[in-house]
């Protein structure tokens, strides 16, 4: 739902841009954009991810479980946002919540390939063995 004032296109372009400077490593910048975004729509699950994704970068995983658990609160089942969170709780050292999250994302069709690159991590990773 969007704030009054706002289009679709004007939306999309920011999140344009955002996705631009994420891509030269301008991650700050990036990040202020998609902060915007999340606040001229909350339940944007694409500005929620590219935070986390930012967030990851920069080592704060905390944050990015946040955002990622904002998008899983309104659907339990999505693939991109359980297997981003499964990672971030991985490198925040939270081994039972991302083993839940694996867990879930294997019992879903769209997460099987997820479920199986975050399974192959978790066996190549000391701290989950």
């Amino acid at each position: 739902m969007l704030l009054p004032g706002w289009s679709r296109e004007e939306v999309y372009y920011i999140a344009e841009r955002g996705y631009r400077l994420y891509q030269q490593g301008r991650l700050l910048e990036a990040g202020i954009l998609f902060e915007g975004l999340t606040v001229i729509d909350p339940e944007d699950a694409y500005s929620r991810k590219a935070l986390a994704a930012i967030h990851i970068r920069l080592g704060r995983p905390d944050i990015a479980i946040r955002h990622l658990s904002t998008i899983i609160a309104g659907n339990r089942f999505d693939a991109d946002a359980l297997a981003r969170r499964c990672e971030a709780l991985m490198a925040a050292g939270d081994v039972v919540a991302a083993q839940q999250d694996l867990d879930t994302l294997s019992k879903s069709a769209a997460g099987t390939e997820s479920a199986r690159r975050l399974r192959l991590s978790q066996l190549l990773s000391p701290a989950l063995r």
